[in-house]
Formats: C-alpha cells, sequence, structure tokens
C-alpha cells in the first residue's frame, strides 16, 4: 500500500520547520555567544553621527560624537581622516540645539529599508 500525499506532506513540512528551526537556533546561538547585534544596528555604543555631507560620489563629510567629544572626520573608500575636534564651547551649544531640533541627523535621509529592520528588532530582539 502506497503512503498517501498528505502523509508525505506533512512529513516533508515536518522536516522542514525542523532545518529551519536549527537554523534560527544557531543565530541565537550565536548571537549570544557573541553579544553582537549586525552592522550598523548596535545601538548605545556611544558613537553617533550628527550630521553628514557628501563631498562628490565617494567622500563625506561628517561630524561625529563620540562619548563626550564632537569629531569632523572625512570619509571616503579608501580612508577615515580626522579634520579636526570642536572643542568651542558656542559651536558644541549651536550643534547641541540643532540636533535636538531635527529627529535625524542632518544631511542624512531616513532609510525605510533601516526603519524596518529596526522595528523587527525592537519587536523580537532582545
Amino acid at each position: 500500500m502506497e503512503p498517501s500525499y498528505l502523509t508525505s506532506f506533512l512529513k516533508m513540512l515536518f522536516a522542514l520547520a525542523l532545518v529551519l528551526g536549527i537554523m534560527v537556533g544557531a543565530v541565537y546561538l550565536l548571537k549570544r555567544l557573541t553579544g553582537q547585534t549586525g552592522p550598523g544596528l548596535g545601538e548605545g555604543i556611544g558613537i553617533d553621527v550628527v550630521s553628514a555631507r557628501p563631498m562628490g560620489p565617494k567622500g563625506a563629510v561628517m561630524i561625529l560624537r563620540v562619548l563626550d567629544r564632537v569629531l569632523v572626520v572625512g570619509v571616503t573608500d579608501q580612508a577615515i581622516n580626522l579634520l579636526a575636534e570642536i572643542a568651542d564651547e558656542k559651536g558644541l551649544e549651536r550643534l547641541r540645539r540643532e540636533t535636538v531640533n531635527s529627529s535625524t541627523p542632518a544631511g542624512l535621509r531616513p532609510s525605510p529599508l533601516l526603519d524596518l529592520f529596526k522595528g523587527l528588532k525592537g519587536r523580537w530582539g532582545r
């Protein structure tokens, strides 16, 4: 007697669910062991992009807040160079006011895909 199609289909679904469960478990375990959330998705690491301006097809000038310092860096495909450190109190206060008034850093457009990933991380992440 031949097994019915329903039995074969259910066995295939069970095997697929088992393989997917093992894959998800492996990713979860690796994530827990390494403590990493993926490139660009980690927050609270002490580095914030305050502003970014493109300076051609492959370069940009960025203002970064690293812990309690404000740095101006030049970014290209080959290098990242420190251009200046903002230590002027008036400049820092103006920068703080501008970043508080805007929800996104100046010069950066929010990415819908990044928003989707952040929403998924908030829903299913740790």
